[in-house]
């Protein structure tokens, strides 16, 4: 048995493998959406298949287990591997396992989310809420956007920090000469 948290990780290495991929001129004018997508941007459709994929294989992790004490314990897996994805900003990823976990297949299955616990079902519904596309993706754009501006904060404080110390320095070996 896996840990959630590590598969989250794993998933969150292949999805960045994926996306560091991506050349700038593979997201212009939306070029994967033309007739020549696979010259044009053949690694965002290989993104975009990984998302496809990674949604089915939700819901089929939840369809192959029988009985309903198991697929209620898959279920919970499956959101608990959700809220890792969150926490490590894995957006694709999360995105295609809320994907699954609603796709038509599994909302049929009334009795199985119905068993999850209560605290399991308060993460899925903040999930829900937090990629949900109501009023323009707000929620997502907002939780998103956080470690974006305190990473990007960061950033440009040391590269000025840096920048700041080489003018020190060389102003110091002109006073020295």
């Amino acid at each position: 048995e896996i840990p959630e948290d590590i598969i989250a990780q794993q998933l969150t290495l292949l999805d960045f493998s994926l996306f560091a991929k991506i050349k700038p001129t593979e997201l212009l004018n939306q070029c994967w959406n033309k007739e020549a997508s696979m010259n044009n941007s053949p690694n965002v459709l290989s993104v975009i298949d990984r998302c496809n994929i990674t949604g089915l294989w939700v819901s089929y992790q939840i369809l192959k287990e029988e009985r309903l004490r198991n697929r209620i314990k898959k279920l919970e897996k499956i959101i608990r591997i959700a809220s890792h994805l969150r926490l490590l900003n894995n957006f694709s990823s999360l995105m295609s396992f809320l994907g699954g976990i609603n796709n038509s297949s599994i909302l049929r299955l009334k009795y199985t989310r119905a068993g999850i616990s209560k605290e399991t079902q308060k993460i899925l519904e903040q999930l829900e809420k937090d990629m949900s596309s109501v009023s323009s993706s707000k929620d997502y754009r907002t939780v998103s956007f956080f470690p974006f501006n305190l990473f990007l904060f960061i950033f440009l404080f040391l590269f000025i920090f840096k920048y700041i110390f080489y003018l020190f320095m060389t102003r110091r070996k002109k006073i020295n000469k």
